[in-house]
């Protein structure tokens, strides 16, 4: 075998499948981000988690509350810091993360203390929506999901 020829192949001597062309039917293939976007789908990733964990507690905290729920006083500090400190690093972070990709309006809003943790769930998903459909392309022309089909 001519040394350009072994260059040309990967490692393990699996030979490369051919560049498909762009224009025919939509597969499942993987899709490949660049640094940017990979960064950018990380930080949204954690704002969602971290806000909506938050929006949980909140929640659950509320509900309690409105049901009358006896909590034991240990439990009660240990939820009301967890919700404190999950509200702060959502604040915190969701600022930074609309800041970052100038996100005005999600800015301003998460920026209000008593919308931070609701909006930062709305922003975290609704970006990763959008940044499916720029990378995907129109939902409607997708290849539809084989994954738990027979």
């Amino acid at each position: 075998m001519s040394n350009a020829r072994r260059q040309a192949q990967p490692p393990g001597g699996a030979a490369r499948r051919p560049a498909r062309p762009s224009a025919g039917p939509p597969t499942n293939d993987p899709v490949v981000l660049e640094a940017r976007r990979r960064t950018e789908v990380r930080h949204l990733s954690f704002l969602f988690l971290v806000s909506a964990i938050s929006l949980l507690l909140f929640m659950t905290y509320t509900f309690a509350g409105l049901l009358r729920v006896g909590v034991p006083s240990g439990v009660n500090i240990a939820w009301l810091g967890s919700m404190l400190s999950g509200w702060a690093a959502t604040w915190f972070y969701a600022m930074y993360v609309t800041f970052a990709q100038r996100r005005w309006l999600w800015f301003a809003l998460v920026a209000f203390p008593a919308t931070s943790v609701p909006c930062a769930v709305a922003y975290a998903w609704t970006r990763r929506m959008e940044i499916e459909e720029e990378v995907l392309g129109d939902p409607g022309q997708r290849a539809p999901d084989k994954r738990g089909t027979r």
